[in-house]
């Protein structure tokens, strides 16, 4: 759920050129909900608040996490656009952009609540969709990274946050 000035806060980054795609960090409509849901939170606050605020920094791939962001239309074309080839095409499209020298501008402070699972099913079957689409990119996208001209250390960044499963990815 958007705030209603969504677009006019994340417009801004547009204007370097070099920018693909914004992503601003998720609230949780829902984490008082149960401990479950407090403990989801709790993780995804890391992931944003932590992961994403230090690959932004640090000129890291950012994955793009599918919503609470706004992507440039060149960056989607130039990069091959949407496909359905994996089941996170969020995360697949975020790295193809960043591999073509599309920036990602992370914005901390813009937050947009979502809602979490609140059943132990609904959580693993996001968790299994997210653990295969992650996959799925590694599978596609790792050569390439590797091929890339990109620096050492951001080759073995982008390894990692695309290899691995978890709580976000």
């Amino acid at each position: 759920m958007p705030p209603t000035d969504f677009l006019r806060q994340t417009a801004g980054s547009f204007q370097d050129p070099s920018i693909g795609f914004v992503q601003a960090r998720w609230g949780h409509l829902d984490e008082g909900y149960s401990w479950f849901t407090r403990l989801q939170a709790l993780f995804i606050d890391f992931h944003f608040l932590v992961e994403q605020a230090v690959r932004s920094a640090s000129g890291y791939f950012v994955n793009f996490t599918g919503s609470a962001g706004v992507w440039r239309r060149a960056a989607i074309v130039d990069s091959g656009g949407w496909t359905a080839n994996t089941l996170t095409e969020d995360l697949d499209l975020s790295y193809r952009a960043q591999l073509r020298g599309w920036r990602a501008a992370y914005l901390e402070d813009l937050v947009v609540p979502e809602e979490l699972p609140v059943s132990i099913d609904a959580y693993r079957s996001q968790q299994s969709r997210w653990a295969t689409g992650s996959f799925q990119c590694a599978f596609r996208l790792l050569g390439p990274v590797w091929r890339s001209r990109n620096r050492l250390a951001t080759k073995i960044q982008a390894t990692s946050t695309c290899s691995r499963t978890g709580w976000v990815r």
